[in-house]
């Protein structure tokens, strides 16, 4: 991370659903003069030394700055997504988030990171609900996620039992941009077109 006093660390953009309950690619969705993706990409690039897209075809985007990379195991969902994008980090700790997540926030993103110390994963709480795909993973979570991933475990969830958490609380988490939609997301048509008509194109 560039931003933090010799931290580095990689972002990476999950960009490999099959898109089933929105019914087409939600990757590339447009917001503005681009696509959420880019939006998404743009804003990881000023807090983050390395950003990766996981996706399932590669050179698909072709996004400045941005490495694309693909799944080892194939439809892995989630944890798929991380697991690659561990394995292929420069930086022991990956930011991650999707592609259907817009309202990106480099603050709370930044928290996660500092509390992420001595931990497997730094994930943001609201009461008692986790938001997994806004978080930091550590390299040392990888065991465990390949354990469970040759074993044919998919659950992202069930990952949380089985190795060191760090909850950031919301009395944690200091000034966040768009508080109310934070960790939003695409999941079907409908809620695009909400989202495009009432929300403004970030600079």
């Amino acid at each position: 991370m560039k931003t933090n006093e010799g931290v580095r660390a990689t972002a990476a953009i999950l960009a490999g659903g099959k898109s089933r309950r929105f019914g087409s690619d939600k990757t590339t969705l447009r917001w503005g003069e681009g696509t959420i993706l880019e939006k998404i990409a743009r804003r990881c690039r000023c807090l983050f030394d390395e950003i990766l897209i996981v996706g399932n075809a590669p050179g698909k985007f072709s996004i400045p700055g941005a490495e694309e990379i693909e799944d080892i195991y194939a439809d892995a969902g989630p944890l798929g997504g991380i697991h690659a994008a561990l394995r292929r980090a420069a930086n022991d700790r990956v930011f991650v988030t999707a592609c259907d997540m817009p309202f990106f926030d480099g603050a709370l993103a930044a928290a996660l990171l500092e509390c992420s110390r001595g931990h497997d994963v730094a994930v943001p709480r609201e009461g008692v609900r986790l938001q997994p795909l806004f978080a930091v993973y550590n390299r040392t979570a990888l065991p465990e996620i390949e354990r469970m991933l040759a074993e044919g475990e998919r659950a992202l969830r069930l990952l949380y039992g089985r190795v060191r958490v760090k909850c950031l609380d919301r009395d944690k988490w200091g000034a966040v941009e768009r508080e109310d939609r934070l960790f939003f997301n695409i999941n079907f048509p409908e809620d695009y077109r909400a989202f495009v008509s009432n929300s403004k194109e970030p600079e």
